[in-house]
């Protein structure tokens, strides 16, 4: 399939991918997908990206539940990690948490 990435935006060629391609681990495997990443993807989209390319996905889908389990025992802790984290959000232009 022939796309001609300027005349799409990125959000407008982001929402075409996944209407060709689905919403799932596998879209990682087309060539189209790397040039969405260069594009820029939306900010609500990022951390969903970030964990299916990083592999990270698969780490969730193999330990269901140890990622919710893991929040919930650490919720309300506060350690130098959890701080550099906030300072980093904080940064962001658009700070959707």
């Amino acid at each position: 399939m022939k796309i001609d990435f300027f005349l799409l935006t990125s959000f407008s060629y982001l929402l075409f991918f996944f209407k060709a391609f689905g919403r799932n681990l596998t879209i990682v495997r087309f060539p189209n997908f790397i040039k969405l990443v260069r594009i820029g993807l939306p900010a609500h989209l990022r951390g969903e990206m970030w964990e299916l390319c990083s592999g990270a996905i698969y780490k969730r889908y193999m330990m269901d539940g140890y990622y919710e389990k893991l929040h919930r025992d650490n919720a309300g802790k506060v350690s130098l990690s959890t701080e550099e984290i906030e300072k980093d959000l904080n940064r962001l232009s658009i700070n959707p948490f």
